[in-house]
């Protein structure tokens, strides 16, 4: 049985740091990879000492808010609104079934 409640209470566990990375590629765009890599990193850090939503630690922060607004980084955390490579596994799969 699938129990959707139950899996979106497991996704929010992490207050939005499961989907770091995808804030880390966003920001990438505007000031590269590596410098949005290091400071998402301290980011999540942050919010994990302090105990403080992931969201609210990267709005505060000047070189992530300078860049992506609150609504903007509120979506990338939304694990519902991403999917990662989930359609290239399946297009793989599909692909070697029909081999």
């Amino acid at each position: 049985m699938v129990y959707p409640d139950r899996m979106r209470r497991n996704l929010d566990v992490t207050g939005g740091l499961l989907l770091a990375e995808r804030v880390m590629f966003a920001l990438g765009e505007h000031i590269g990879r590596q410098d949005a890599h290091d400071v998402v990193y301290e980011c999540a850090m942050h919010a994990i000492e302090v105990q403080q939503s992931f969201l609210d630690v990267l709005v505060a922060d000047a070189r992530v808010s300078a860049h992506l607004t609150r609504d903007e980084i509120a979506a990338l955390l939304d694990p519902a609104a991403y999917t990662g490579l989930a359609a290239q596994f399946v297009d793989r799969v599909l692909k070697e079934e029909q081999s």
